[in-house]
């Protein structure tokens, strides 16, 4: 995903952190995402409400520099229907659902990768150069290793 402009930001839409946290509202806790209010018309400078921002309190005012720096992504579109905030915690998986599909397409071609490895290419590797085989097999399997255990983290934070 490429980074916001000055050209993606509009008024009325409503702006998620690249770090979401949270806001405790009256009844809820919520994300504290950004709603743009007013944009200057030199478009240096940005004005936004946002649940983070005590009630009766005056809409916050920055550079739309600083807004982008703090800005991933356009979420008007997820938003509750009833115009509420984004109930806290987000969902792990938002957006990220495709991304461990390809996580694990990746773990099962590493296994395909180890287990040819193993049965035809390395006997030839081997053959021609001892060591050098050995370092390849063992590459592999800790690059195994490795995201292996990424998906157990990955599993575990989705708990």
């Amino acid at each position: 995903m490429s980074e916001l402009t000055l050209a993606d930001l509009k008024v009325g839409r409503v702006y998620r952190a690249k770090r979401p946290t949270s806001a405790r509202t009256i009844f809820d806790v919520v994300v504290a995402d950004r709603h743009i209010r007013w944009i200057s018309s030199t478009g240096l400078e940005l004005q936004y409400d946002s649940p983070s921002i005590q009630t009766g309190g005056q809409y916050r005012r920055v550079t739309v520099e600083a807004f982008l720096k703090w800005a991933k992504r356009d979420v008007t579109d997820e938003l509750p229907e009833n115009g509420d905030w984004a109930k806290w915690p987000i969902d792990r998986r938002e957006g990220g659902k495709r991304m461990n599909e390809q996580i694990d397409a990746v773990v099962a071609a590493l296994d395909n990768v180890i287990y040819w490895t193993k049965q035809a290419t390395l006997a030839e590797i081997r053959d021609i150069n001892q060591g050098e085989g050995r370092r390849l097999d063992d590459a592999l399997k800790d690059f195994g290793s490795a995201l292996r255990t990424a998906l157990e983290h990955r599993d575990k934070a989705r708990e």
